[in-house]
């Protein structure tokens, strides 16, 4: 499946997490948010595997920090955001 619409909804679990940031990391995120309504090559938005169902994809808020979205009906469902730590845990919980 290509992505190519930018409509976009969060999941309580990722407010929950967005609202345990420093504070400099969430207004990063805001912007990469930003960005990504305007262009999904901007903010590197990559699909994470091919075996998941529904498809996964993340960007880079920064080089410790990482946002995870899901697709559904042509809306991607962001799902989580945290350290890269948190992110392998995160990815091992989906894919395996």
């Amino acid at each position: 499946m290509k992505f190519t619409r930018r409509t976009s909804r969060t999941t309580p679990a990722f407010w929950r997490r967005f609202d345990k940031l420093p504070i400099q990391i969430q207004k990063l995120a805001l912007r990469r948010f930003d960005r990504f309504l305007v262009s999904l090559v901007s903010v590197k938005f990559k699909h994470i595997a091919a075996t998941t169902a529904p498809p996964y994809y993340f960007v880079r808020v920064d080089a410790n920090y990482r946002a995870v979205g899901f697709i559904e009906d042509d809306t991607i469902y962001w799902d989580f955001i945290g350290n890269h730590d948190e992110y392998m845990r995160y990815l091992n919980n989906i894919i395996y």
